[in-house]
């Protein structure tokens, strides 16, 4: 799915009928990041194509803007709709919302600073990070695991400060740093992803996708 454009959302379908497939939203730096780093560059088609539109203007060719294209073994579909009367942004598209932080996310990367002062020595680390785990529907991270970056000391101190307490009951959304998913059915378990990078000036930035793309979270 394209935003203007840009290609916003990919879906990788491997075994339809048993639902086999991955959804990367390019809006979220951490799924950029993931998808390059299983797939490599991907190349995609232009937003815009110049075909004869579906609703003659005077015989006058006009511009058409892919909304969507899905690509097969042996060939490519696109989606089109007129640019000037298109109106859905795929930024805005979910199935419900996303698990968030309960507060500003802020203190979080802050925490990540405050421990990383206490470390000796550092060493070398990848700045950039993304982890993937089950964001419970009680708002607890579980399983989670490192998919891109390098295990370091760094990665091992944001993993302890993403995961929370030692002890609590994970029943307890109060006591939960996280708010869960939510759907019109209630609230859900889902795979989320998590963004991290050390900035130059020794700042921690921490991100999550800010949409939620399908009901199992990818």
């Amino acid at each position: 799915m394209y935003i203007g454009t840009e290609p916003s959302l990919i879906f990788l379908s491997f075994d339809y009928k048993n639902e086999v497939f991955e959804i990367y939203d390019l809006t979220f730096r951490g799924d950029a990041y993931l998808l390059k780093e299983k797939y490599g560059t991907v190349h995609f088609k232009s937003a815009k194509a110049g075909i004869e539109s579906i609703r003659l203007r005077g015989g006058i060719s006009s511009w058409l803007n892919i909304t969507e294209a899905a690509v097969y073994r042996d060939s490519v579909s696109f989606s089109f709709s007129l640019i000037d009367e298109f109106k859905m942004d795929a930024s805005d598209w979910a199935v419900g919302s996303q698990a968030h932080y309960k507060s500003s996310i802020m203190p979080l990367g802050e925490r990540i600073v405050n421990r990383l002062k206490q470390v000796k020595r550092l060493g070398a680390v990848d700045s950039v990070l993304v982890y993937q785990g089950t964001m419970t529907k009680y708002g607890y991270l579980k399983d989670l695991a490192l998919v891109f970056g390098k295990q370091s000391t760094f990665s091992d101190v944001v993993a302890e400060e993403l995961l929370g307490k030692e002890t609590r009951n994970e029943t307890d959304n109060t006591q939960a740093d996280w708010n869960p998913a939510f759907v019109d059915r209630g609230k859900l378990d889902v795979m989320f992803r998590i963004f991290v990078k050390l900035e130059p000036d020794g700042s921690v930035t921490v991100e999550n996708a800010k949409k939620l793309r399908s009901f199992i979270g990818r």
